[in-house]
């Protein structure tokens, strides 16, 4: 029996960005008593491959689900991606006879990568561990080669087996699972957050943003701070506060911008951190506040650059039912669609559409090109690894919620301004941002 790689792995390498280089690094090939193998693949994770990874894993569900394999007598089937890693299911991996098992001979040299890897960087020279029904394993490093290996049930001393480097997140426990497919649950969560969004141009959403903003004032007093104002979705367009009155108390914001901001922040890492289903970490659960406080600052900012030029200036806001739409996302599909802020625009005299569409763009951008900043702390390994996926998730979703059309999202302005500059933008960020979470 012999496998070529293309049969395993290459598959799935065809749609990574050819900007990336693939180095597998560690192979654990576990066999079960009928001899079909769990191949576990780990990978060095890079940016330029998350997105290749995902999209792989989108089209090996739909269109190479059951028989992917090249030069393989058994059908190969993808269990799960997830990044830095791919499980692959292969029946009749090994030749079974009576108690004794014997591995095909599975060449790993890059010649057999072909015209891929003349486009795509690749090091095939991993740790590979093949482990026996009873337990018994192997370990080696033959330089592209995984040789073939025989073994008869219970005749070596038993080892503990190993188990890989990384391995898939486990599926999140939803409480629509038994109704919609998990593999939905991002789809319905945008599509959730857009319908509600949409209700907040209705009475029920000034009334909750108005709710929250009495709660700002009470938080607000407790600490003597400044006057609060209440606005709502609908109120957005309402511009007669003078904002100068106002004291600037960190990077430019005022007192009570620094309480929504630190709320906001509040808000975003405990949710999303719920939304994972992770073990309780009081370490994970910091490092996903302080992300959101970055990806809420710096938003902001981005928005805080340009009004300087056309002489205007921001303002941030609680709001109310983009907290309540987090928390709906957050539980029901395992994924945040929201913000819990909104961003206005303060100006003595009216504003051109222009201005205000460059203003209001300005901010999800720089979210974005943060995401991918992000991503760079990854191969980095350890709480930087953590840090960085964690705030491409949360920088990605505060670039794609914001451009949406809708008030108070920043892309209404931007639309109205010039749809075409608006939908080329958007779109590809909002498929982009499908694939990275589904």
């Amino acid at each position: 029996m012999y496998y070529k790689v293309p049969g395993l792995l290459l598959p799935l390498l065809l749609l990574i960005p050819v900007t990336s280089a693939f180095d597998l690094q560690q192979v654990n090939i576990r066999i079960d008593q009928s001899g079909d193998a769990v191949i576990t693949a780990n990978y060095a994770e890079n940016p330029a491959e998350y997105l290749g990874i995902r999209s792989a894993d989108l089209a090996g569900s739909s269109f190479l689900k059951d028989q992917i394999g090249i030069n393989s007598p058994g059908d190969i089937s993808i269990v799960c991606n997830d990044y830095g890693v791919t499980v692959l299911r292969v029946s009749h991996f090994a030749e079974v006879t009576g108690k004794q098992y014997k591995t095909p001979l599975i060449d790993l040299s890059p010649d057999q990568a072909g015209t891929i890897a003349s486009v795509v960087p690749i090091s095939l020279n991993p740790e590979v561990t093949i482990i026996f029904p009873d337990g018994y394993y192997v370990t080696g490093k033959e330089n592209g080669a995984i040789q073939a290996v025989s073994h008869t049930l219970g005749q070596q001393q038993k080892k503990e087996p190993l188990e890989p480097a990384r391995q898939c997140r486990a599926r999140k426990d939803l409480p629509l699972s038994g109704i919609l497919p998990d593999e939905l649950a991002p789809a319905a969560a945008v599509g959730t957050g857009i319908a509600f969004t949409a209700i907040g141009l209705s009475a029920v959403g000034s009334s909750l943003s108005l709710w929250f903003g009495h709660l700002i004032a009470f938080l607000q007093n407790a600490v003597g701070g400044l006057f609060a104002g209440k606005v709502g979705a609908k109120d957005k367009g309402q511009r007669t506060f003078d904002y100068l009155t106002e004291r600037r108390a960190f990077l430019g914001f005022s007192i009570r911008e620094v309480i929504v901001l630190a709320g906001g922040a509040l808000l975003i890492g405990i949710l999303f951190f719920f939304a994972a289903r992770n073990p309780f970490d009081p370490v994970l659960i910091g490092i996903y506040i302080v992300m959101g406080g970055f990806a809420l600052i710096l938003h902001e900012m981005g928005h805080w650059y340009l009004t300087k030029k056309y002489q205007c200036y921001t303002e941030v806001r609680f709001w109310g039912l983009g907290t309540v739409i987090m928390i709906i996302t957050s539980w029901l599909f395992g994924n945040v669609f929201a913000q819990p802020t909104m961003t206005l625009v303060r100006h003595r005299e009216p504003l051109a559409k222009r201005s205000l569409g460059l203003i209001m763009l300005s901010g999800p951008v720089l979210s974005v090109l943060i995401a991918l900043i992000c991503l760079c702390l990854v191969p980095l390994g350890g709480v930087f690894r953590t840090a960085g996926i964690i705030g491409f998730s949360i920088n990605m979703l505060t670039g794609v919620y914001e451009l949406l059309p809708i008030s108070p999202c920043d892309g209404k302005e931007v639309k109205e301004w010039n749809w075409i500059i608006w939908a080329l933008i958007f779109i590809p960020l909002m498929v982009i941002y499908l694939i990275v979470t589904f």
